[in-house]
């Protein structure tokens, strides 16, 4: 599934990955990996990890793209459990004003 977010330049951007509730083990800190454009990237250290929110301190053009959480397999009960989510990060266009 799909999710549109918008963020600000400069400003802060938190990015959840929402509807894994139901697929965490009690009393086991979950794993959650990330991707942006589907790719491992090697992230900047303003970009922080909380759980189950990556945040983007000052978002910059170049943190515009989909980024992917995904919750590495659990297995539970014998069962494989998997989880992830594509959130599209879009920064809304400045239009230049030219006075007349």
């Amino acid at each position: 599934m799909k999710y549109f977010e918008k963020a600000e330049l400069s400003k802060s951007k938190e990015i959840s990955c929402p509807d894994i509730q139901d697929f965490l083990i009690p009393y086991r800190e979950p794993e959650i990996l990330w991707y942006k454009e589907c790719q491992v990237t090697t992230w900047r250290p303003s970009i922080l990890f909380k759980k189950d929110t990556l945040v983007i301190r000052e978002v910059t053009e170049d943190d515009i793209g989909n980024y992917t959480c995904e919750l590495n397999g659990h297995t539970l009960y014998g069962w494989f459990y998997g989880r992830n989510k594509v959130n599209g990060l879009g920064v809304p266009q400045i239009e230049a004003r030219i006075p007349f």
